[in-house]
C-alpha cells in the first residue's frame, strides 16, 4: 500500500500534460511541425483541432535566415527547406486560446545558439547544458520537461542561471518543453484567468547512443 501511495504522489509531482508544438525530421526531407503531447506521442490532425493552429512565422537560421515555406498536412505542417541540417525555428497561435507557441530544431552536433524568439530554448557550449531565455532574458524559475526517444520523462529545475543540464541515454529524436505565463497589465485576482502563456520546445535528433528497440506509435485524438 505505501509502495502504491508513493507511486501515486511522484506521478502527481509531474507537470500536468498540455498541447505543444514541437519539430522532426520529415522521412521525404524537411522538416514536420506536430501539434498535440510529445510526452505521449498525440498529435492533432486535420480535420480537428489542428485547424486552429496557424503559424505566423517559420525560418532557417542560417546565413540567408530565409523563411519556409508550409502547408497544412493531415497529422500536422510539412516546412519545405534544408530540414535537419539547419536551426528551424516556427512561432504559431491557436484561434481562441491565450497561448503562443514557440519551436526550434537544432542540427546534429549542437551548437551553442542564442534566442530567436519570445521564449526560446537554446544549446549552450557546455555539452549537456541547455538555456531558457524569455525575452532575451535568462528565465530563472519553473521547470524543464525532457522527452526522450522511449518516450522516457525527465523533469528539471531550472537554475538561477536560466539552465538545464539533461542527460540523453538514447539515439534518437528529444523534445525539450518549458512554458511560462506572462501576466497581463492589471492582472486579474485569479492568475488562471487572465494572462498569456508562452509555450516552447527545443528538439534534435542524437546518433549516439543504443537505439530504443519498442517506439511508441503515434497516438490522433478522434475528430
Amino acid at each position: 500500500m505505501k509502495t502504491v501511495l508513493a507511486l501515486m504522489t511522484a506521478l502527481a509531482a509531474l507537470p500536468a500534460a498540455a498541447h505543444n508544438l514541437w519539430l522532426e525530421p520529415a522521412e521525404a526531407g524537411g522538416l514536420h511541425l506536430r501539434y498535440g503531447e510529445p510526452e505521449i506521442r498525440l498529435l492533432e490532425r486535420s480535420p480537428g483541432k489542428l485547424d486552429a493552429l496557424e503559424p505566423q512565422r517559420a525560418q532557417v537560421l542560417d546565413r540567408s535566415n530565409g523563411a519556409l515555406p508550409w502547408r497544412r498536412g493531415e497529422d500536422g505542417f510539412v516546412l519545405r527547406g534544408p530540414g535537419a541540417e539547419a536551426d528551424t525555428v516556427v512561432e504559431a497561435r491557436a484561434s481562441g486560446a491565450r497561448s503562443r507557441y514557440y519551436a526550434r530544431h537544432a542540427a546534429w552536433p549542437l551548437k551553442a545558439a542564442q534566442p530567436a524568439m519570445a521564449l526560446d530554448i537554446v544549446p549552450t557550449a557546455e555539452a549537456g547544458t541547455f538555456a531558457v531565455y524569455f525575452k532575451g532574458v535568462p528565465l530563472t524559475q519553473g521547470t524543464l520537461k525532457v522527452i526522450a526517444p522511449s518516450l522516457w520523462l525527465q523533469v528539471h529545475d531550472i537554475d538561477e542561471r536560466g539552465r538545464v543540464r539533461i542527460h540523453t541515454p538514447w539515439r534518437g529524436l528529444y523534445v525539450l518543453d518549458v512554458d511560462t505565463r506572462e501576466p497581463a497589465p492589471g492582472d486579474a485576482p485569479d492568475p488562471s484567468q487572465d494572462g498569456v502563456v508562452h509555450r516552447a520546445t527545443l528538439s534534435f535528433s542524437t546518433p549516439e547512443g543504443p537505439a530504443f528497440e519498442r517506439p511508441q506509435p503515434a497516438q490522433f485524438t478522434a475528430h
